[in-house]
């Protein structure tokens, strides 16, 4: 009998780790991400098919986009999940880096390199070079 008690005091431990670290591991959405877009121009001209970057100061997965024929922009944080996250980001703006029609890539001219912050909510953060 001593045996039997034995085994059940251990068993129920082992459930409640178990419940324990699905409700840790499940509980985990990942970082809240905030819409982030804009338009990225040169002397007061938009830019289009440029790359723009937002990497967090503090750390994390960075978000990043193509500008559009119109020089604007939406940030993805990954396939899918648009936005950033909230804090400072360094910023990064080239052009280049593209695939010709003959499999070449074209060599990378940074534009622009700074710093935004990301705030709660939907965020328009125009990026103007001068």
């Amino acid at each position: 009998m001593t045996r039997m008690k034995g085994f059940l005091r251990v068993m129920r431990s082992s459930c409640r780790c178990s419940l324990m670290i699905v409700a840790i591991v499940g509980c985990s959405r990942g970082p809240r991400l905030n819409e982030v877009k804009g338009t990225v121009t040169i002397g007061g001209t938009p830019q289009k098919n440029v790359a723009v970057q937002f990497n967090p100061v503090t750390g994390g997965r960075s978000a990043d986009a193509r500008t559009n024929a119109e020089g604007k922009f939406v940030l993805r944080y990954a396939p899918g999940l648009n936005g950033a996250i909230v804090g400072m980001h360094r910023v990064r703006v080239w052009a280049g880096g593209e695939r010709d029609e003959d499999g070449y890539v074209s060599a990378e001219k940074q534009l622009f390199k700074g710093e935004f912050e990301v705030k709660p909510g939907p965020n328009v953060i125009d990026i103007a070079i001068p």
